[in-house]
């Protein structure tokens, strides 16, 4: 369901599970990107950072040596986890080139 989701994100790349209970995500696709505060996303750990102001909590993958990737746990309730999945595509929309028109 999550990786469903998060693989319909511009920007985003899934790594399917083959069990356990997180999801690694690459997030090289938003890389250079900008909030919408004007601050650029620059790094996986920039990347957490914006989606926990969003209410969804991971762990940049330069954690565990594996930039520009994140974790995310899916060991929680169905519903908690389709809430992440939209908030995290909520948040990844709101990211734009910099570039005016």
């Amino acid at each position: 369901m999550l990786v469903a989701a998060l693989g319909q994100v511009a920007g985003l790349e899934v790594l399917v599970p083959q069990g356990g209970f997180f999801v690694f995500v690459r997030c090289a696709g938003l890389l250079g990107r900008y909030r919408p505060d004007g601050q650029r996303v620059n790094s996986d750990a920039d990347v957490v950072a914006w989606l926990l102001e969003s209410g969804v909590a991971g762990v940049a993958g330069s954690a565990y040596g594996l930039s520009p990737w994140f974790r995310l746990s899916i060991a929680t309730a169905t519903d908690t986890v389709r809430e992440a999945g939209r908030r995290i595509a909520r948040a990844c929309a709101q990211l734009h080139s910099g570039e005016t028109t």
